[in-house]
């Protein structure tokens, strides 16, 4: 479990933004590969995971420019998001 609270957004939202907007396009750039080490988006949007996750020793609490790089990897997701949002969408923040 993490406590970065820039990050931290629940199921809902890592579902429709994260996932739909960002991790499954192709033509997006991705910031959850990092050297050896690919990332693990559930732990560090939804703040936890399964222990028995593939990438559980992905599971440490973002900092430093890796944060930032997941910060501005959200907020272009969120803005993909709310150009394609349809009225009956949820509104995300």
């Amino acid at each position: 479990m993490h406590d970065v609270m820039d990050l931290k957004k629940g199921k809902k939202y890592f579902r429709e933004v994260i996932q739909k907007k960002g991790l499954f396009c192709q033509e997006v750039s991705n910031p959850m590969y990092s050297g050896d080490c690919e990332g693990c988006g559930k732990f560090i949007w939804i703040g936890q995971c399964s222990s028995r996750c593939l990438r559980a020793g992905a599971h440490v609490q973002p900092e430093g420019q890796r944060k930032e790089a997941l910060v501005t990897f959200q907020n272009e997701c969120q803005e993909r998001y709310n150009k394609d949002k349809k009225g009956s969408d949820p509104d995300f923040q």
